[in-house]
């Protein structure tokens, strides 16, 4: 049986960054991807949040089979993801 550990995800500026670790604080397995940034003008600058989530996704299915007890998650600071009343995202 695999050992207990934790999953910290850092959704960066410019990478969505994970790990498993294990009870003592060691690395059991990582992820790292890159994603693109958009500015369409001086002080415009845009990403798509599908690929936050997608990608999050892909790191928590990399991570498979391990047995997770705890999970974080922090994001990028005064980030803002708006939304039609469906909660669909409003971006290009």
């Amino acid at each position: 049986m695999a050992a207990e550990g934790i999953i910290g995800i850092d959704v960066g500026t410019t990478s969505v960054k994970a790990a498993v670790l294990d009870g003592d604080g060691a690395f059991v397995a990582r992820y790292s991807q890159g994603f693109e940034t958009v500015r369409r003008a001086p002080n415009i600058v845009e990403q798509d949040p599908d690929t936050w989530v997608r990608l999050v996704d892909a790191a928590l299915e990399g991570f498979a089979g391990h047995r997770v007890v705890a999970m974080g998650l922090c994001s990028q600071v005064n980030t803002h993801g708006f939304v039609d009343t469906g909660g669909e995202p409003l971006c290009p």
